[in-house]
């Protein structure tokens, strides 16, 4: 009878601590907090692409797969956030460009995940690309190496993500997209 009751304990304390949301442990500024929530919406509505409010992503049934887009897009998304909202060399107009950046990527992979050219094995792929666009743009570099050295779906993407938020290699990137 012991032994029953503290399994059930167990399964149930484990059922909590997965259904728990993720806390922040750092200060998000409150001219911001708006974009973190979208983001925050964008990995939820990621959770729910196989139909389930299960806060699991399930997109195969191989589980590494699965563990490997949640590292990348929600515990990789997460850090970026954090770096983003802790860097005090960006402007706050930077800072909710490279927010919104992260929104528009997370949309994209929702958007995509389904078609043929865009196997969701590129979610590390497409956050790697992300973040090495947003140092080449902090730079005042183009980000066409980024997009030309990425499979179609991942550059499509990453030039929506960047076409609109005042970067100066944008139009370039895009022709590279469109020749692939």
């Amino acid at each position: 009878m012991h032994r029953i009751i503290v399994l059930i304990f167990s399964l149930f304390l484990t059922c909590q601590l997965s259904a728990q949301t993720h806390v922040v442990n750092y200060k998000i500024d409150k001219g911001r907090i708006l974009w973190h929530d979208k983001i925050d919406k964008q990995q939820k509505l990621l959770t729910k692409q196989d139909g389930k409010d299960d806060n699991m992503i399930s997109l195969s049934q191989d589980e590494t797969v699965n563990q490997l887009v949640e590292y990348a897009l929600i515990k990789g998304i997460d850090e970026a956030q954090q770096e983003i909202e802790q860097d005090t060399t960006l402007s706050h107009s930077n800072k909710v460009k490279y927010l919104l950046g992260l929104e528009d990527l997370l949309k994209g992979f929702n958007n995509n995940i389904r078609k043929k050219d865009f196997p969701f094995t590129n979610a590390q792929a497409l956050l790697d690309g992300y973040l090495e666009g947003v140092e080449l743009d902090r730079k005042g570099q183009s980000i066409e190496p980024v997009i030309a050295s990425n499979p179609y779906g991942v550059g499509a993407i990453l030039m929506e993500t960047f076409l609109f938020r005042e970067s100066k290699s944008a139009p370039g990137a895009k022709n590279i997209v469109i020749r692939k």
